[in-house]
């Protein structure tokens, strides 16, 4: 169970002193790296985060650079769209709109289509249900076989491994958007909430802290492999990461409710001790 201490950086404010410093030093960050994994990362480079100044230092002899983290902000702010960009964006946002109309309309006309079918054969009269036969007269019951003697039963196969969770590429990040939120949000119903609802029954730390460990490696198998997988598109079209950022400040808000509660729980038992 990992709480950002208080005092110290979270990881959006380190991948923007990343994003910062990359102007000076070009570092590339693996796709997917919570927290801790960012700084592993960092230590393995040669890089240390001061969350008391919020800046990241470069500890390399032969760079010997550091950046804070006002001056990341300045560094990686997107430049303003020209009014070209904004004239192309809203013509593609009018574009999507009418094709979506299109797709409801042709929608509704085959709901009414197939109305029309089905009350056309309800009006259709019902044949007459034919008669049915005379009951044949019962034959004399046979007299019984011995009984068979019982096979040996099977051996029972061995339980199918479950299939690991399917990495799906998107070609716009609006696809990917929607396919993460989506994610997230089962995610939070059907694996943070029951956590919460079932810490109640823990009796011991060492149970809470397997259990949240389980909660996190659900996560990153489930909801964070479609960062992963998506990797290159990001670098295509978000360079500046701002909207891979935006999509691991949702996934850390919904998994700390988790992790959180867990670490209430762990203060309960320990004070019953």
């Amino acid at each position: 169970m990992v709480k950002v201490p208080k005092g110290e950086l979270t990881s959006a404010e380190i991948r923007k002193l990343i994003r910062g410093h990359n102007k000076l030093v070009n570092i590339k960050v693996p796709t997917g790296l919570d927290r801790d994994g960012l700084i592993k990362f960092l230590k393995s480079k040669k890089f240390e985060v001061d969350h008391k100044n919020k800046r990241l230092i470069d500890k390399s002899p032969a760079r010997g650079k550091s950046v804070s983290l006002e001056t990341a902000k300045a560094i990686t702010k997107p430049k303003p769209k020209t009014a070209l960009q904004k004239q192309k964006a809203e013509e593609a946002k009018a574009e999507k709109a009418e094709k979506k109309k299109k797709e409801e309309r042709v929608i509704r006309k085959k709901a009414v289509e197939e109305e029309k079918k089905r009350s056309k054969s309800e009006l259709k009269p019902k044949p007459a249900p034919k008669a049915k036969p005379a009951p044949k007269a019962k034959p004399a019951p046979k007299a019984k076989p011995a009984p068979k003697a019982k096979p040996t039963p099977k051996a029972k196969p061995a339980p199918k491994a479950k299939p690991a969770p399917k990495k799906v590429s998107f070609k716009t990040l609006d696809q990917v958007k929607n396919s993460f939120n989506k994610t997230l949000s089962n995610f939070k119903k059907q694996h943070v909430e029951k956590f919460i609802d079932s810490l109640k029954d823990m009796k011991t730390t060492k149970e809470v802290k397997d259990k949240s460990q389980e909660l996190r490696k659900k996560g990153r198998e489930n909801v964070l492999i479609t960062l992963k997988t998506n990797e290159e598109l990001f670098e295509k079209l978000d360079p500046d990461e701002e909207v891979y950022d935006e999509l691991e400040e949702k996934y850390e808000s919904v998994i700390n409710l988790g992790i959180n509660a867990g670490i209430a729980r762990i203060k309960e038992l320990r004070k019953d001790e």
